[in-house]
């Protein structure tokens, strides 16, 4: 039952923050396509300047390719130079590299995911 509760909770934030992001970016949604590729950098961090600022709790990051290489999630996405893509997993310098300990009290799906 508290499972549900939290999940309900969740959506409700998830929803709330993005009904606030749309408000706040719709008006700007046309500037935002017509801006130069040179200025792409500051105004997505602009975007997610204001983004950050919906909710004190909710912190939104972004990651610019380096290298012809850009970390997502757990994948480390490189641009080869044939313009083919490869994918390596690859873990972030904040990783802890801790686990669940399996006879606690977790559900079995998160269980089987690690």
């Amino acid at each position: 039952m508290c499972s549900r509760i939290l999940g309900v909770r969740k959506l409700y934030w998830i929803t709330r923050f993005t009904n606030a992001a749309i408000l706040i970016l719709s008006p700007r949604l046309p500037l935002l396509e017509a801006q130069k590729r040179n200025r792409s950098k500051q105004v997505i961090d602009n975007l997610v300047q204001r983004l950050n600022s919906c909710h004190p709790n909710l912190k939104v990051t972004c990651e610019f390719e380096v290298g012809n290489c850009l970390p997502f999630l757990d994948i480390l996405i490189s641009r080869r130079e044939d313009g083919s893509v490869r994918r390596t997993v690859c873990k972030k310098p904040t990783g802890s590299s801790q686990y669940l300990n399996f006879s606690i009290f977790t559900p079995i799906q998160h269980k089987r995911t690690l």
